[in-house]
């Protein structure tokens, strides 16, 4: 059998708390009478149920704290990680219905005249423009929609706005008239 060692303290502690209780004894079953006996270790039980009750909610409270202060040490909280991530599919969801309102608005709209339908094959491409001016006047039927791309025309050079991301998508200049595809 493995010899436990203590150290010199725990030794110590530990024959204090015997020769207390050994002390103890005598004098409550000699000196106290028995109504006595069961107040004192009916308060006892109180006392002592009332200081494990609030060493309890301190050591809650010091975990609150401490585990608070763990977590703050980072950035953001996973509370606050998992709403940003919630924004970002919020944003993506509005984004996806914009173009789905756009797309539902392009197929709605009356069909083009038979001689603008047909576009001839080898037609220029327009050039996309990255950072140009807004057009004064928006798509018709779409005044409250925003472009998400621009074409210059490779006739005039009138910015046009687009309105969809769908390809091939027939354009037409509204300064000129020349009909083109862009792929």
């Amino acid at each position: 059998m493995a010899e436990v060692r203590y150290r010199l303290s725990w030794q110590l502690a530990l024959a204090i708390v015997i020769v207390v209780t050994v002390a103890i004894i005598p004098v409550i079953v000699y000196f106290l009478d028995f109504k006595s006996l069961f107040l004192l270790i009916i308060s006892a039980f109180i006392g002592w149920s009332v200081l494990i009750l609030i060493a309890l909610m301190g050591a809650f409270l010091l975990g609150l704290a401490v585990g608070h202060r763990a977590a703050s040490k980072t950035d953001f909280s996973p509370f606050e990680i998992e709403m940003l991530k919630m924004k970002e599919e919020v944003k993506s969801l509005k984004e996806l219905l914009h173009r789905h309102n756009i797309h539902h608005h392009e197929e709605s709209a009356p069909p083009a005249a038979p001689e603008e339908a047909t576009a001839p094959k080898d037609a220029e491409k327009p050039a996309l423009v990255e950072e140009e001016p807004e057009p004064t006047s928006p798509m018709e039927g779409a005044p409250e929609m925003k472009p998400i791309g621009k074409v210059r025309c490779s006739q005039c050079k009138t910015v046009i706005p687009l309105y969809s991301t769908k390809r091939p998508l027939e354009i037409k200049c509204t300064n000129c008239g020349k009909v083109g595809v862009l792929r």
